[in-house]
């Protein structure tokens, strides 16, 4: 992480991941930081993050499993300064082990509250600028423990709700749902007639292009391709 950083401060801009050969924890990642108007698969995100596990060098490669809260607590000085020294805005949390070390709060019916797309909140302690929340972890386990990715998403759209304004701007992806409702949108507008010239968007004129929606308040009121 400290090469990454000494990369970062000199001008590399490298992106979280690569969409190929992702795993689904790493795909599941993308879609739901999308939410906050962020594609961590590009060099330019959107916004400035970093990305830490709370104890560093504990597996070797793609080991996982393993972690405990007495691990983690041998870390939590560390990750202390590390917090003090970036000063974020928020910090997100992935999953409840997580996010009960980070803010030294035990949690009651994680899973059940998160099922509820509600995430965890919290101030980090000592910086009450700060904001903590607790969140599903991405992997399938925690997917599916939080009632999958439509209310994982749910979650993430309240932390952007609360932090950068109720209207957001993210890119999604083409499917048969998107696609209607760009459709719609633009033969609305058509119909308005206040644009010589305009006419309605039709299939070809979007597939094959990156696609930036407008939401306020989860629903989707404007489009750019």
């Amino acid at each position: 992480m400290v090469e990454r950083i000494e990369r970062i401060k000199a001008g590399s801009c490298e992106p979280y991941c690569s969409e190929k050969g992702l795993s689904p924890t790493d795909r599941n990642l993308i879609e739901l930081f999308k939410e906050l108007g962020c594609n961590i698969s590009k060099a330019e995100p959107g916004k400035r993050l970093l990305f830490t596990n709370f104890c560093l060098g504990y597996r070797k490669g793609s080991e996982t499993g393993g972690m405990n809260a007495k691990l983690m607590d041998k870390d939590k000085e560390l990750f202390d300064d590390l917090v003090k020294a970036v000063n974020p805005k928020v910090i997100i949390c992935l999953g409840k082990m997580t996010y009960e070390a980070v803010t030294g709060q035990k949690t009651k019916d994680f899973s059940k509250t998160l099922g509820n797309g509600v995430p965890f909140i919290s101030e980090y302690p000592g910086m009450k600028e700060t904001k903590v929340y607790g969140v599903a972890h991405c992997g399938s386990l925690g997917s599916r423990n939080a009632g999958g990715m439509c209310k994982m998403k749910k979650a993430w759209k309240k932390i952007a709700a609360d932090n950068y304004s109720n209207r957001v701007i993210r890119e999604v992806n083409l499917d048969d749902d998107v696609l209607k409702q760009l459709i719609s949108f633009s033969e609305d507008w058509a119909a308005e007639n206040s644009c010589y010239g305009y006419r309605a968007n039709d299939r070809s004129d979007i597939e094959g292009n990156r696609i930036f929606c407008a939401e306020e308040d989860g629903c989707v009121v404007g489009y750019l391709f």
